[in-house]
């Protein structure tokens, strides 16, 4: 069999190989054997950015009945420019206030 070594490990890495090695009851050589073959069976190193939109469809549709829902994006601007409104309303109000203040002094 082949060696590797690993030079230049951040610690921040080495630390999260550890904590994960543990979990899985393993060591971190062998959770490393584990995850380099885990990658290479799957055939590329790259996400399939597809495949990964189209399970993100079908977790919308199952949380939500089967259905994609529709108009969420501009749902979302909606409430976000009458928020805004809101704000600038409120924050004229106090502008005023504040002049109504000062004018009185």
């Amino acid at each position: 069999m082949a060696t590797l070594t690993i030079r230049n490990l951040p610690d921040e890495v080495h630390a999260a190989l550890r904590v994960r090695a543990a979990k899985a009851g393993r060591s971190m050589e062998e959770e490393i054997r584990v995850m380099i073959a885990d990658t290479l069976s799957k055939g590329t190193t790259k996400p399939d950015p597809d495949r990964a939109a189209a399970e993100m469809r079908a977790l919308i549709r199952a949380a939500n009945g089967g259905v994609l829902p529709q108009g969420v994006v501009d749902e979302f601007i909606a409430e976000r420019r009458a928020e805004a409104a809101r704000e600038e309303a409120d924050a004229d109000r106090q502008i005023a206030e504040y002049h109504r203040r000062k004018g009185s002094e």
